[in-house]
Protein backbone atom coordinates (compact mmCIF):
# COMPACT_ATOMS: atom_id res chain seq x y z
CA UNK A 1 0.00 0.00 0.00
CA UNK A 2 3.02 2.47 0.96
CA UNK A 3 4.45 1.72 -2.74
CA UNK A 4 1.40 2.56 -4.17
CA UNK A 5 1.34 5.68 -2.31
CA UNK A 6 4.66 6.95 -3.26
CA UNK A 7 4.37 5.88 -7.12
CA UNK A 8 1.31 8.05 -7.44
CA UNK A 9 2.58 11.31 -4.98
CA UNK A 10 5.68 13.19 -5.81
CA UNK A 11 8.33 12.92 -2.31
CA UNK A 12 7.62 15.97 -0.37
CA UNK A 13 10.97 17.95 -0.22
CA UNK A 14 11.73 18.70 3.64
CA UNK A 15 14.52 19.54 5.76
CA UNK A 16 14.74 19.00 9.54
CA UNK A 17 15.81 21.71 11.98
CA UNK A 18 17.76 20.22 15.38
CA UNK A 19 19.61 17.16 14.31
CA UNK A 20 21.02 16.40 18.17
CA UNK A 21 19.01 15.19 21.60
CA UNK A 22 15.23 14.44 20.73
CA UNK A 23 16.42 15.48 16.85
CA UNK A 24 18.47 11.90 16.19
CA UNK A 25 14.55 10.11 16.58
CA UNK A 26 13.50 12.54 13.90
CA UNK A 27 16.38 11.62 11.32
CA UNK A 28 15.58 7.90 12.12
CA UNK A 29 11.81 8.92 10.63
CA UNK A 30 13.23 10.62 7.61
CA UNK A 31 15.58 8.04 6.79
CA UNK A 32 12.40 5.98 6.53
CA UNK A 33 10.26 8.07 4.78
CA UNK A 34 12.64 8.74 2.35
CA UNK A 35 13.28 4.78 2.13
CA UNK A 36 9.41 4.76 1.60
CA UNK A 37 9.18 7.57 -1.07
CA UNK A 38 7.25 9.85 0.94
CA UNK A 39 10.18 12.39 1.20
CA UNK A 40 13.14 13.64 -0.02
CA UNK A 41 15.26 14.79 3.01
CA UNK A 42 16.83 17.55 1.52
CA UNK A 43 18.81 20.05 4.41
CA UNK A 44 19.23 19.73 7.97
CA UNK A 45 20.32 22.84 10.19
CA UNK A 46 21.23 22.80 13.82
CA UNK A 47 24.59 24.36 15.29
CA UNK A 48 26.15 21.36 16.54
CA UNK A 49 26.88 20.18 12.94
CA UNK A 50 29.91 23.00 12.99
CA UNK A 51 31.74 21.07 15.90
CA UNK A 52 30.27 17.58 15.21
CA UNK A 53 32.19 16.47 12.22
CA UNK A 54 31.18 13.22 12.34
CA UNK A 55 27.66 13.44 12.12
CA UNK A 56 28.08 16.44 9.90
CA UNK A 57 30.10 13.87 7.28
CA UNK A 58 26.94 11.08 7.57
CA UNK A 59 24.40 13.78 6.68
CA UNK A 60 26.01 15.11 3.84
CA UNK A 61 26.90 11.25 2.51
CA UNK A 62 23.52 11.00 2.96
CA UNK A 63 22.30 13.51 0.54
CA UNK A 64 21.91 15.81 2.71
CA UNK A 65 22.90 19.61 2.24
CA UNK A 66 23.61 20.77 6.25
CA UNK A 67 23.69 24.32 7.56
CA UNK A 68 24.42 25.49 11.09
CA UNK A 69 22.02 28.47 10.68
CA UNK A 70 18.29 27.54 10.16
CA UNK A 71 17.31 31.09 8.91
CA UNK A 72 20.15 30.71 6.31
CA UNK A 73 18.88 26.84 4.94
CA UNK A 74 15.09 28.51 4.86
CA UNK A 75 16.75 30.89 2.28
CA UNK A 76 19.03 28.70 0.41
CA UNK A 77 16.41 26.22 -0.39
CA UNK A 78 13.77 27.61 -2.49
CA UNK A 79 12.07 24.50 -3.12
CA UNK A 80 11.77 23.35 -0.28
CA UNK A 81 7.67 21.93 1.23
CA UNK A 82 8.03 21.23 4.49
CA UNK A 83 10.10 21.33 7.50
CA UNK A 84 10.29 19.69 10.67
CA UNK A 85 10.95 22.04 14.04
CA UNK A 86 12.78 19.21 16.36
CA UNK A 87 14.61 22.03 18.66
CA UNK A 88 14.40 22.82 22.24
CA UNK A 89 10.79 24.10 23.60
CA UNK A 90 12.40 27.89 24.53
CA UNK A 91 13.02 27.88 20.76
CA UNK A 92 9.88 26.90 19.20
CA UNK A 93 8.05 30.13 19.02
CA UNK A 94 10.46 32.00 17.23
CA UNK A 95 11.50 29.67 14.59
CA UNK A 96 7.71 29.09 14.38
CA UNK A 97 6.97 32.80 13.23
CA UNK A 98 10.19 32.19 10.96
CA UNK A 99 9.06 29.27 9.16
CA UNK A 100 5.24 30.08 8.91
CA UNK A 101 6.11 32.59 6.46
CA UNK A 102 7.96 30.44 4.32
CA UNK A 103 4.91 29.44 2.98
CA UNK A 104 6.06 25.54 3.83
CA UNK A 105 4.19 22.64 5.74
CA UNK A 106 5.32 22.63 9.05
CA UNK A 107 5.99 19.70 12.06
CA UNK A 108 6.42 21.20 15.19
CA UNK A 109 7.72 18.82 18.05
CA UNK A 110 5.46 18.74 21.00
CA UNK A 111 4.92 20.68 23.24
CA UNK A 112 3.95 23.29 20.87
CA UNK A 113 4.51 26.52 22.87
CA UNK A 114 4.96 26.86 26.50
CA UNK A 115 2.30 29.31 26.54
CA UNK A 116 -1.34 30.47 26.08
CA UNK A 117 -0.39 33.62 24.87
CA UNK A 118 1.80 32.48 22.49
CA UNK A 119 -0.66 29.93 20.89
CA UNK A 120 -3.39 32.46 20.83
CA UNK A 121 -0.94 35.05 18.67
CA UNK A 122 0.38 32.29 16.58
CA UNK A 123 -3.04 30.73 15.38
CA UNK A 124 -3.99 34.78 14.50
CA UNK A 125 -1.93 33.95 11.19
CA UNK A 126 -3.66 32.07 8.26
CA UNK A 127 -0.41 30.59 7.79
CA UNK A 128 -0.99 28.45 11.00
CA UNK A 129 -3.49 26.48 9.18
CA UNK A 130 0.18 25.14 7.92
CA UNK A 131 1.38 24.05 11.36
CA UNK A 132 0.88 20.09 12.21
CA UNK A 133 2.17 19.03 16.28
CA UNK A 134 3.56 16.35 16.65
CA UNK A 135 2.05 14.45 19.49
CA UNK A 136 2.65 11.53 17.80
CA UNK A 137 0.67 9.50 20.80
CA UNK A 138 -2.66 9.93 19.18
CA UNK A 139 -1.48 8.21 16.10
CA UNK A 140 -0.90 5.07 18.02
CA UNK A 141 -3.32 2.19 16.99
CA UNK A 142 -4.70 1.84 20.33
CA UNK A 143 -5.44 5.86 20.81
CA UNK A 144 -6.45 5.64 16.66
CA UNK A 145 -8.62 2.76 17.86
CA UNK A 146 -10.46 3.85 21.07
CA UNK A 147 -10.94 7.77 19.32
CA UNK A 148 -13.43 5.50 16.27
CA UNK A 149 -15.26 3.89 19.10
CA UNK A 150 -15.65 7.02 21.01
CA UNK A 151 -16.86 8.62 18.06
CA UNK A 152 -18.84 6.09 16.66
CA UNK A 153 -20.89 6.00 20.42
CA UNK A 154 -19.79 2.52 21.47
CA UNK A 155 -19.11 4.17 25.10
CA UNK A 156 -22.00 6.28 25.02
CA UNK A 157 -21.76 10.50 26.56
CA UNK A 158 -17.88 10.19 28.27
CA UNK A 159 -18.04 11.48 31.52
CA UNK A 160 -14.66 11.07 33.20
CA UNK A 161 -11.36 10.40 31.81
CA UNK A 162 -8.21 9.82 33.95
CA UNK A 163 -4.67 9.37 33.30
CA UNK A 164 -1.39 8.98 35.17
CA UNK A 165 2.24 7.94 35.06
CA UNK A 166 5.14 8.02 36.90
CA UNK A 167 8.46 8.26 34.73
CA UNK A 168 11.58 8.91 37.13
CA UNK A 169 14.56 11.32 35.66
CA UNK A 170 17.87 11.34 36.75
CA UNK A 171 20.28 13.44 37.14
CA UNK A 172 21.60 13.03 33.65
CA UNK A 173 18.01 13.77 32.25
CA UNK A 174 18.34 17.28 34.01
CA UNK A 175 21.59 17.93 32.77
CA UNK A 176 20.92 17.20 29.41
CA UNK A 177 20.63 20.70 28.37
CA UNK A 178 20.19 24.09 30.11
CA UNK A 179 16.61 24.80 29.44
CA UNK A 180 15.85 21.32 31.69
CA UNK A 181 13.59 21.45 34.66
CA UNK A 182 14.21 25.46 33.85
CA UNK A 183 10.64 28.06 33.79
CA UNK A 184 12.52 30.10 32.05
CA UNK A 185 16.14 30.37 29.57
CA UNK A 186 16.94 34.11 30.20
CA UNK A 187 13.90 36.31 28.61
CA UNK A 188 11.94 32.49 26.89
CA UNK A 189 9.88 31.06 28.18
CA UNK A 190 10.17 27.26 28.65
CA UNK A 191 7.94 25.78 31.46
CA UNK A 192 9.60 22.42 31.57
CA UNK A 193 7.82 19.53 33.61
CA UNK A 194 6.02 16.13 33.18
CA UNK A 195 2.93 17.73 31.45
CA UNK A 196 4.72 20.24 29.50
CA UNK A 197 7.14 17.88 28.02
CA UNK A 198 7.62 14.17 28.56
CA UNK A 199 4.23 13.25 29.74
CA UNK A 200 2.49 16.25 27.41
CA UNK A 201 1.02 13.91 25.40
CA UNK A 202 -1.29 12.41 28.02
CA UNK A 203 -2.60 15.86 28.88
CA UNK A 204 -3.42 16.09 24.61
CA UNK A 205 -5.22 12.76 24.41
CA UNK A 206 -7.48 14.02 27.20
CA UNK A 207 -8.45 16.87 24.84
CA UNK A 208 -8.45 14.59 21.68
CA UNK A 209 -10.77 11.52 23.82
CA UNK A 210 -12.85 14.15 25.31
CA UNK A 211 -14.26 15.18 21.57
CA UNK A 212 -17.01 13.01 19.99
CA UNK A 213 -15.96 14.45 16.64
CA UNK A 214 -13.39 12.00 14.73
CA UNK A 215 -10.93 14.76 14.32
CA UNK A 216 -11.84 16.90 17.27
CA UNK A 217 -10.88 18.34 20.07
CA UNK A 218 -12.30 19.09 23.43
CA UNK A 219 -11.11 22.63 25.59
CA UNK A 220 -11.94 22.90 28.96
CA UNK A 221 -14.23 25.33 31.03
CA UNK A 222 -12.51 24.96 34.61
CA UNK A 223 -8.97 23.57 35.79
CA UNK A 224 -7.48 22.79 39.74
CA UNK A 225 -3.97 22.41 39.83
CA UNK A 226 -1.49 21.43 42.07
CA UNK A 227 2.28 22.12 41.03
CA UNK A 228 5.20 20.55 43.24
CA UNK A 229 8.87 19.79 42.88
CA UNK A 230 10.77 17.24 44.70
CA UNK A 231 14.40 17.86 42.84
CA UNK A 232 15.29 21.72 43.40
CA UNK A 233 15.23 22.90 39.96
CA UNK A 234 13.41 25.83 39.00
CA UNK A 235 9.73 24.17 37.89
CA UNK A 236 8.08 21.38 38.86
CA UNK A 237 8.08 17.71 38.70
CA UNK A 238 5.07 16.77 39.85
CA UNK A 239 1.43 17.74 38.95
CA UNK A 240 -2.38 16.55 39.76
CA UNK A 241 -4.42 18.67 37.95
CA UNK A 242 -8.19 18.12 37.43
CA UNK A 243 -10.82 19.76 35.20
CA UNK A 244 -14.20 20.35 33.81
CA UNK A 245 -16.07 20.32 30.17
CA UNK A 246 -19.06 22.49 28.96
CA UNK A 247 -20.89 19.20 28.88
CA UNK A 248 -19.93 18.26 32.58
CA UNK A 249 -17.42 15.74 31.53
CA UNK A 250 -14.35 15.80 34.20
CA UNK A 251 -10.85 14.86 33.38
CA UNK A 252 -7.58 14.21 36.09
CA UNK A 253 -4.06 14.03 35.68
CA UNK A 254 -1.39 13.06 37.83
CA UNK A 255 2.10 12.94 36.75
CA UNK A 256 5.43 12.58 37.79
CA UNK A 257 9.19 12.60 37.76
CA UNK A 258 9.86 12.16 41.33
CA UNK A 259 9.85 8.65 41.88
CA UNK A 260 12.26 5.97 41.12
CA UNK A 261 9.52 3.31 40.98
CA UNK A 262 8.19 3.22 37.65
CA UNK A 263 4.56 3.43 36.51
CA UNK A 264 3.50 3.21 32.53
CA UNK A 265 1.57 6.16 31.49
CA UNK A 266 -2.53 4.94 31.60
CA UNK A 267 -5.54 6.09 30.41
CA UNK A 268 -9.30 5.06 31.69
CA UNK A 269 -12.72 6.71 29.62
CA UNK A 270 -15.92 6.56 32.04
CA UNK A 271 -18.84 6.47 29.55
CA UNK A 272 -22.38 6.10 29.86
CA UNK A 273 -22.24 2.80 28.10
CA UNK A 274 -18.72 1.79 29.14
CA UNK A 275 -15.25 1.73 30.27
CA UNK A 276 -11.96 1.49 28.37
CA UNK A 277 -8.36 1.89 29.17
CA UNK A 278 -5.20 2.21 27.73
CA UNK A 279 -2.06 0.86 29.43
CA UNK A 280 1.32 0.09 29.74
CA UNK A 281 2.37 3.27 28.00
CA UNK A 282 0.04 2.62 25.85
CA UNK A 283 0.66 -0.70 24.10
CA UNK A 284 -2.45 -1.75 24.95
CA UNK A 285 -6.21 -1.52 24.82
CA UNK A 286 -9.01 -2.67 26.58
CA UNK A 287 -13.02 -1.62 25.81
CA UNK A 288 -15.55 -3.10 28.64
CA UNK A 289 -13.01 -5.26 30.12
CA UNK A 290 -11.69 -7.04 26.68
CA UNK A 291 -8.39 -6.56 25.01
CA UNK A 292 -8.74 -5.32 21.56
CA UNK A 293 -6.75 -7.26 19.34
CA UNK A 294 -8.04 -7.79 16.23
CA UNK A 295 -6.08 -5.09 14.43
CA UNK A 296 -5.72 -6.13 11.14
CA UNK A 297 -2.66 -4.60 10.50
CA UNK A 298 1.15 -4.83 11.73
CA UNK A 299 1.68 -3.14 15.17
CA UNK A 300 2.61 0.92 13.82
CA UNK A 301 5.29 2.58 15.42
CA UNK A 302 3.57 6.09 16.77
CA UNK A 303 6.41 8.39 15.71
CA UNK A 304 6.55 6.64 11.98
CA UNK A 305 2.26 7.05 12.10
CA UNK A 306 3.00 10.22 12.64
CA UNK A 307 4.92 11.66 10.01
CA UNK A 308 3.24 9.46 7.62
CA UNK A 309 0.00 11.24 8.41
CA UNK A 310 1.90 14.68 8.13
CA UNK A 311 3.20 13.84 4.96
CA UNK A 312 0.20 12.85 3.70
CA UNK A 313 -1.16 16.00 4.67
CA UNK A 314 2.05 18.08 2.77
CA UNK A 315 1.52 15.90 -0.83
CA UNK A 316 -2.56 16.38 -0.18
CA UNK A 317 -4.06 13.52 0.34
CA UNK A 318 -4.68 14.39 3.94
CA UNK A 319 -7.17 17.39 4.16
CA UNK A 320 -5.61 17.88 7.65
CA UNK A 321 -2.95 16.66 10.07
CA UNK A 322 -3.57 14.79 13.00
CA UNK A 323 -3.30 17.89 15.12
CA UNK A 324 -3.31 21.49 13.71
CA UNK A 325 -1.69 24.02 15.87
CA UNK A 326 -5.20 25.34 16.73
CA UNK A 327 -5.65 21.54 18.10
CA UNK A 328 -3.66 22.24 21.50
CA UNK A 329 -5.57 25.10 22.76
CA UNK A 330 -6.95 22.82 25.17
CA UNK A 331 -3.39 21.41 26.45
CA UNK A 332 -2.18 24.64 26.40
CA UNK A 333 -5.41 25.97 28.66
CA UNK A 334 -5.00 22.52 30.91
CA UNK A 335 -1.00 23.54 31.64
CA UNK A 336 -1.42 27.51 32.27
CA UNK A 337 -4.63 26.66 33.54
CA UNK A 338 -2.67 24.33 36.46
CA UNK A 339 0.04 26.58 37.19
CA UNK A 340 -2.23 29.80 37.66
CA UNK A 341 -4.60 27.30 39.85
CA UNK A 342 -1.61 26.12 41.79
CA UNK A 343 -0.67 29.88 42.25
CA UNK A 344 3.34 28.08 43.28
CA UNK A 345 5.38 25.63 42.57
CA UNK A 346 5.59 24.07 45.88
CA UNK A 347 8.74 22.23 47.30
CA UNK A 348 8.28 18.80 48.74
CA UNK A 349 9.64 18.88 52.50
CA UNK A 350 13.09 17.09 52.81
CA UNK A 351 11.99 14.76 55.19
CA UNK A 352 9.49 12.78 52.20
CA UNK A 353 12.19 12.90 49.94
CA UNK A 354 15.09 10.26 49.22
CA UNK A 355 18.47 10.51 46.87
CA UNK A 356 20.17 8.16 45.98
CA UNK A 357 23.55 8.50 43.89
CA UNK A 358 22.41 9.21 40.10
CA UNK A 359 19.21 7.60 40.61
CA UNK A 360 15.97 9.63 40.41
CA UNK A 361 14.62 11.49 42.96
CA UNK A 362 12.33 9.78 45.03
CA UNK A 363 8.91 10.86 47.33
CA UNK A 364 8.13 8.74 49.61
CA UNK A 365 4.86 6.55 49.10
CA UNK A 366 4.24 8.90 46.02
CA UNK A 367 3.85 6.00 43.19
CA UNK A 368 1.21 4.71 45.49
CA UNK A 369 -0.54 7.96 45.88
CA UNK A 370 -0.32 8.58 42.09
CA UNK A 371 -2.46 4.98 41.78
CA UNK A 372 -4.58 5.85 44.43
CA UNK A 373 -5.60 9.26 42.58
CA UNK A 374 -5.78 7.53 39.29
CA UNK A 375 -8.37 5.09 40.69
CA UNK A 376 -10.56 7.36 42.01
CA UNK A 377 -10.11 10.52 39.81
CA UNK A 378 -8.84 12.69 42.38
CA UNK A 379 -6.38 15.60 43.43
CA UNK A 380 -2.88 14.50 45.73
CA UNK A 381 -4.60 17.13 47.99
CA UNK A 382 -8.18 15.42 48.20
CA UNK A 383 -5.66 12.00 49.53
CA UNK A 384 -4.90 13.24 53.01
CA UNK A 385 -1.34 13.64 51.95
CA UNK A 386 0.18 16.34 54.37
CA UNK A 387 1.96 18.09 52.11
CA UNK A 388 -0.36 18.55 49.56
CA UNK A 389 -2.13 21.90 48.96
CA UNK A 390 -6.21 22.69 48.11
CA UNK A 391 -5.85 25.07 45.43
CA UNK A 392 -9.11 27.15 43.85
CA UNK A 393 -10.39 26.67 40.51
CA UNK A 394 -9.68 28.58 37.22
CA UNK A 395 -11.89 29.79 34.95
CA UNK A 396 -10.55 28.75 31.61
CA UNK A 397 -12.75 31.93 29.84
CA UNK A 398 -11.01 34.02 32.11
CA UNK A 399 -7.29 32.91 32.45
CA UNK A 400 -4.99 35.72 32.89
CA UNK A 401 -1.70 35.74 31.05
CA UNK A 402 0.60 33.57 32.41
CA UNK A 403 4.38 35.45 33.60
CA UNK A 404 6.54 32.05 34.02
CA UNK A 405 9.21 34.20 35.68
CA UNK A 406 7.02 35.17 38.41
CA UNK A 407 6.53 31.78 39.71
CA UNK A 408 10.49 31.65 39.90
CA UNK A 409 12.47 30.71 43.26
CA UNK A 410 14.16 33.68 42.74
CA UNK A 411 11.07 35.62 42.65
CA UNK A 412 10.40 35.03 45.89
Amino acid sequence: MRASVSAHAAPVKTALIGVGGFGSSHRECLAIMQKEGLCEWIAAADPVLGPDPELLATLKGDGVRCYEDYVHMLDSEPDLQAVVIATPIPLHFSMLQNCMKRGVKILLEKPPVPLLGQLDMLVEDKESARVAVGFQQICSREVRELKRRISAGDLGEIREIRVAACWGRDDKYYERAPWAGRLMLGARPVFDGPATNALAHLIHNIMHLASAELNGFAVPSTIRGELYRARRIESYDLVSLCGTFANGATFSANLTHATREYMPFQIEIIGTEGIARIAEDGRSLHVAGEAVTEWGEAEPNPSLALYRNFLGFCSGKLSRPATLLSDTRGYLLATNGALVSSGQIRDIPDNQIEVTGNAPVHVKGLREAVREAFSNGRLLSELGIPWAATTPAVDCSRMPPLDLASYSPASR
